[in-house]
């Protein structure tokens, strides 16, 4: 019982911290994606990847069209692989709650539009009508799933959590 309640009230403190410290400074938000080619020389290929943004963007009904609003991009597609720096951001736009409900972002894009070019290696996202688009050896179109990745500190609080109710459970069998 005494283990029990030590994991209890550290996972208390934990989340006081970490309430705390959410407050205080911005996260990064991270959405996981998949895309599949429908046409063109490569359809049928999947690739997964993700995409990172501050949380401080996260106002509602906010809309930017920049570049170099993400701050983490893992995706490779036809043997090449991209991050934040090797892909522009065309625009992010929020809604009423906050929520991203729009991106759009890729190799070859500007602020507020993105682009592909035939015969020129390349892709585009765009979250709003989840569609893919790719250059190169005449380009192709598919299309795109999203997943809004689970904050780290929601996976801490499972664990802790899975931690807790197995420390009980031990001392259930054990007493």
């Amino acid at each position: 019982m005494r283990t029990a309640r030590l994991i209890i009230g550290a996972a208390f403190v934990l989340v006081l911290a970490l309430a705390s410290a959410t407050t205080a400074a911005a996260y990064p938000i991270t959405w996981d994606f998949t895309v599949t080619a429908t046409s063109g020389p490569l359809i049928g290929t999947s690739a997964s990847g993700s995409f990172s943004y501050d949380s401080s963007l996260a106002v509602p009904n906010a809309f930017y069209d920049a570049t170099s609003l993400l701050t983490a991009l893992s995706f490779t597609w036809d043997g090449i692989t991209y991050n934040q720096t090797a892909a522009n951001t065309g625009s992010l736009l929020f809604d009423s709650t906050g929520d991203l409900f729009s991106a759009a972002f890729g190799s070859d894009c500007s602020a507020g539009s993105c682009v592909t070019e035939s015969n020129v290696e390349g892709w585009l996202i765009a979250m709003d009508g989840n569609v893919f688009g790719y250059g190169g050896n005449a380009g192709g179109i598919g299309a795109v799933t999203f997943t809004l990745a689970p904050e780290p500190s929601t996976l801490s609080f499972l664990t802790l959590g899975g931690l807790a109710l197995a420390a009980v459970r031990r001392k259930q069998r054990r007493g």
